[in-house]
């Protein structure tokens, strides 16, 4: 009896320990990946897995009907090595929930999902103060589909960015630069017209004209001041990366 009790929690550990060793990375929820003309993206999978692991799977399920087109599990890393995985999977465009999961030999030992990835239309707004808007506050989006980065740095800090995305509710930033503006209100417009997901980031900068532009992207500063430097075109190398 005793050594039945033990078999079984022993059993268990082994179970949790296998769990917490595995973990979706990339992607992050709620991101959207631009599609080709062909309505298409190679979406990447990376993460951590349990050491025996020797394949990990992938599928990909429409959010709603019609906003996307479901795949079968496919391989997306048929040799996971020293405790991580990575691969893509080529997804339609659309709104899906997307399922991972792990074997060792025969045996699945773990999943995850990520219940949110986009593959649709990225937008990099720049341009002044028009493109930028003001901070009094504007309607977020009434659709699922449309995203950004909740945050906000006036210096840029690149290595603060969060590697997370939120709904474009009201209230939210347009990372890493912009307030929400009109910018939650024409994803709804997107999205419903192109039936597919849509992600902002925020890169306008007030007061810049084609000049600035010009001046900051040959790395001078058309400020004078050294807390301007490479402004405005800074802002869109902050957001690509």
């Amino acid at each position: 009896m005793y050594r039945f009790i033990l078999a079984t929690l022993l059993g268990c550990l082994g179970i949790g320990t296998t769990v917490a060793q595995f973990s979706v990375a990339t992607p992050s929820n709620r991101v959207v990946y631009q599609r080709t003309a062909q309505n298409d993206a190679a979406v990447p999978i990376a993460g951590s897995c349990p050491p025996q692991a020797t394949r990990i799977e992938a599928q990909a399920v429409p959010v709603g009907s019609g906003q996307g087109t479901a795949t079968t599990w496919q391989t997306v890393d048929n040799n996971p090595q020293n405790g991580f995985f990575k691969g893509t999977l080529t997804l339609r465009g659309g709104w899906y929930r997307l399922e991972v999961r792990v074997w060792a030999g025969n045996n699945q030992i773990a999943s995850s999902s990520v219940d949110r990835v986009g593959v649709g239309e990225v937008f990099i707004v720049a341009g002044q103060s028009n493109a930028a808007g003001g901070f009094q506050p504007t309607p977020g989006a009434a659709d699922d589909r449309v995203s950004v980065v909740d945050y906000g740095d006036s210096n840029l800090t690149e290595s603060n960015f969060p590697l997370m995305f939120s709904h474009a509710d009201a209230g939210r930033r347009v990372g890493p630069y912009n307030p929400l503006y009109i910018w939650g209100m024409l994803g709804d417009r997107l999205a419903q017209r192109l039936n597919v997901p849509i992600l902002f980031y925020g890169a306008a900068y007030g007061g810049a004209n084609s000049n600035v532009w010009r001046i900051s992207a040959n790395g001078q500063n058309p400020g004078g001041q050294p807390g301007l430097l490479l402004f405005p075109y800074r802002c869109i190398g902050a957001a690509l990366e």
